[in-house]
Formats: C-alpha cells, sequence, structure tokens
C-alpha cells in the first residue's frame, strides 16, 4: 500500500495511472463489445474493416510524416504549434491526394475485393485518414502540455 502511495503522490506515477486506466477501460471495452460485433457482422466484412483499418494506418504514416513527434521534443511552444499547423497542412494534402486516388480508382470500376467492398466504403479511405492523423497530432500536443487526462479519455475511440 506504501507503494501505491508513492506512486499518487508523484507526478509522473499519477500520469502513468491516468494512462494505464483509460488504456484498461478502451481493452475492457473492445473486450466486452467483440461478441456483440461478431452477431452483427460476417466474418468477411470483419475481415474488409481490417483490410480499410490496414491502409488507413499505413496512410496515416505516410500522411503525417511522423511530425507528430517533432510537436513533443520541440524547445518552445512557438515552435510546436508551428510543426503542429505543418502536421495539419501535410495532412489535410496528402488527405486530398488520397481522395483523389480513390476517385480514379472507383471511376475505373476498380474491384475492391472482387466486388465486395462498394465505393462507399472505399471512400472512407481519405476521411479516416484524415480524422486519425489529425488526432494524433492533436494528442501528441496534448502530451507536450502533460493534458494526460484528456489522452486518458479519447483513448477508447482510437488504439
Amino acid at each position: 500500500m506504501n507503494f501505491i502511495n508513492k506512486i499518487r503522490n508523484h507526478e509522473l506515477g499519477k500520469n502513468i495511472l491516468v494512462l494505464m486506466t483509460g488504456n484498461g477501460f478502451a481493452q475492457l471495452f473492445a473486450l466486452l463489445i467483440s461478441p456483440i460485433l461478431s452477431r452483427l457482422f460476417t466474418p468477411s466484412e470483419i475481415g474488409i474493416y481490417a483490410f480499410l483499418l490496414g491502409i488507413v494506418n499505413i496512410f496515416t504514416v505516410i500522411s503525417s510524416g511522423r511530425y507528430e513527434q517533432a510537436i513533443v521534443v520541440s524547445k518552445t511552444d512557438k515552435e510546436a504549434i508551428n510543426v503542429l499547423a505543418l502536421g495539419v497542412s501535410l495532412v489535410s494534402i496528402m488527405s486530398a491526394i488520397s481522395f483523389l486516388i480513390v476517385l480514379i480508382l472507383v471511376s475505373s470500376n476498380f474491384q475492391f475485393f472482387e466486388g465486395q467492398l462498394n465505393e462507399k466504403w472505399a471512400y472512407s479511405i481519405p476521411i479516416v485518414n484524415f480524422l486519425l492523423s489529425f488526432y494524433l497530432l492533436l494528442r501528441y500536443y496534448a502530451i507536450r502540455k502533460k493534458s494526460f487526462k484528456y489522452i486518458s479519455i479519447s483513448m477508447p475511440g482510437c488504439k
């Protein structure tokens, strides 16, 4: 019990506990909701979702240029805000390019998953890419500002 009190009284320990709690609730939520999702969706639909999520994760790394990590290590707040603005600009440009790629593929009747993936889901790739990349930029800015409570609250929606 003395060890837990030491952790609670130390700022780093508090921040770690806040993030662990948020992450624990996110994983518990995923565990509890998975039986419901397996009843609502077929294995092929879950596979298509996993494929889309894989593409989005690849685009997220490319579109943000990993500038979100530079936000944390910036020397001044002004520099961090400039890196954040650069990241948002880069994400916007890359999302627009990925939207154009999807638009070209859909207009040329490209068959995603042998026709199992319709075009509305293909259009979701650039949208989800933008939202996830923007979230990551803001998350790293929150890390810089030591707003771990907000990060913990937002964790159930993301990885």
